[in-house]
């Protein structure tokens, strides 16, 4: 019988955003009970972001970032909201926070204050930088992050300025380490019964995932260089090509042609475009020469594209064995019928919204299935989780309401 692997572990959500949030949707896929921690009336604070993906008053992109969980409301900054948190810390597997740096010390929980009070537990905190940082008690958010943990520098075109990516390479890769730091310690504890202090810095999660470029420290890696990593690269980059669709505007596709020996990447690219005279060009010969003579490369490479849209040109260069990608936006995965089979693309009905499409995590368990379901009301789950397992009165709760502490 299929079970979620994490059943049977609760998590106490007091995170905002998008780092924090992705962590715990996570966990909430494969089974664990999240309990997010919202303020009473106002909530996290990114339920009331604005933007296009905001429907009256509910906001998709929040709804997405909080699949799977339950939602309470409590005011941490009274002591009887501190009280309650404590009762959640003595019956919880796991804490999660993402505050800026210092806030969960300044409303009395500490690390050591939480494992005093739950030694089994553990205690997950997101931040931007490492406590010995120079930068350590700044804010930080996925923007300012790419810029300080390397993605700027070596990101956009030759010559130009850097580039932050609007896909949160910064946030939601952070989740993902806290996400994993989280279930080693759960492993762990299963051997010694001990729990631990997870920490994840946002700046060296960037660093780690660009471990490569560590490997040239004699010089600067310039933005859009096709010398890389990988050796003398050209072509190498964004190609235009014909349009899809009328109005297309991601006719655009990414290719390269690595100096492998032999040459057989730029045997095969050219025999590909129908330019066979290309490899026995002497300009050509090699990486070397191909990218003292890029423009002439180039040139080459966008009369061959802008006869063919973007798939046909990915299709037939990856036949020749050479790594090519289209570029492809959210209308494209939309109608993709591979990620709905394979169910990272789902359907569900979220409340305010109707039926939306929600993408569920890249990871896969054949013995865990993944359902995602709807995001939460604010204090969606307080009779549940204060009554059921808290055992509070309905005359305590009233109280507690009257009080503004939940």
């Amino acid at each position: 019988m299929e079970s979620k692997a994490l059943s049977g572990v609760r998590v106490l959500d007091l995170t905002q955003f998008l780092s924090g949030p992705f962590c715990t949707s996570e966990l909430g896929m494969f089974g664990a009970e999240v309990i997010k921690v919202e303020r009473p009336h106002i909530g996290e604070q990114g339920r009331n972001d604005n933007g296009p993906y905001k429907q009256g008053d509910v906001n998709l992109k929040w709804a997405i970032q909080h699949c799977n969980k339950k939602s309470i409301t409590l005011n941490l900054k009274t002591e009887k909201g501190k009280q309650i948190l404590t009762e959640l810390i003595k019956i919880s597997d796991v804490i999660v926070e993402n505050y800026a740096p210092g806030t969960i010390e300044k409303l009395g929980f500490p690390w050591e204050k939480i494992h005093e009070i739950n030694p089994r537990i553990i205690f997950a905190q997101i931040k931007g930088y490492n406590d010995k940082s120079p930068f350590a008690t700044y804010p930080a958010m996925d923007g300012p992050i790419q810029a300080t943990g390397g993605v700027a520098a070596q990101t956009g075109l030759k010559g130009g300025q850097p580039i932050i990516s609007n896909v949160a390479l910064g946030d939601a890769p952070s989740g993902m380490f806290t996400y994993a730091g989280i279930v080693t310690a759960l492993y762990h504890r299963s051997q010694t019964g001990v729990g631990q202090h997870v920490r994840v810095n946002m700046q060296e999660v960037i660093m780690d995932y660009a471990r490569s470029t560590f490997a040239i420290q004699n010089r600067v890696v310039k933005r859009g260089a096709a010398m890389t990593l990988a050796g003398e690269q050209a072509p190498r980059g964004m190609f235009e090509c014909k349009p899809s669709y009328e109005g297309d505007s991601d006719n655009w596709v990414f290719l390269m042609v690595r100096d492998a020996p032999g040459q057989w990447q730029w045997k095969n690219f050219t025999d590909a475009i129908g330019r066979p005279d290309a490899f026995e060009d002497p300009r050509f010969k090699d990486g070397v020469t191909r990218l003292k003579n890029e423009e002439e490369v180039n040139k080459i490479v966008n009369e061959w594209t802008s006869q063919h849209d973007k798939k046909e040109v990915m299709d037939i260069l990856c036949r020749a064995k050479l790594p090519t990608g289209a570029v492809m936006g959210i209308m494209d995965f939309l109608k993709a019928d591979d990620l709905y089979e394979t169910r990272f693309l789902q359907k569900m009905v979220q409340p305010g919204l109707g039926e939306v499409t929600i993408p569920s995590t890249a990871i896969r368990l054949s013995a865990s299935p993944v359902q995602v379901e709807p995001a939460p009301d604010l204090g969606n789950d307080n009779d549940r989780v204060y009554k059921q397992l808290l055992g509070y009165t309905q005359e305590e709760m009233d109280a507690l309401k009257a009080e503004d502490v939940i």
